[in-house]
């Protein structure tokens, strides 16, 4: 072979998908990571946090009904000390 290895892919940013349903964040992940991110699935608050505190996320996108803690309480944690942040709020 020539040397070269298998190709290197970097993700336009790291997407971080907070859902209790499997399908929803399956489907999430599938559609980010073919688009060229890297995503990240999870099923609820507490496990949003251990994984930002493991490693940073470009976007949070969470559930607004999530058992215990919801969307809201994620975004509020998640805004806390970061320069910019977007919320985008359900319409009911």
């Amino acid at each position: 072979g020539d040397g070269s290895g298998p190709a290197v892919v970097i993700a336009k940013a790291t997407i971080l998908i907070v859902d209790d349903e499997p399908y929803v964040r399956d489907v999430l992940e599938e559609y980010f990571v073919a688009h060229g991110y890297a995503a990240i699935g999870v099923e609820s608050a507490l496990a949003a946090k251990a994984m930002v505190a493991q490693r940073p996320v470009d976007l949070a996108l969470g559930d607004i009904n999530l058992p215990g803690e919801d969307g809201a309480d994620i975004e509020r944690d998640y805004t806390e000390g970061w320069e910019r942040a977007l919320a985008c709020r359900p319409v009911r």
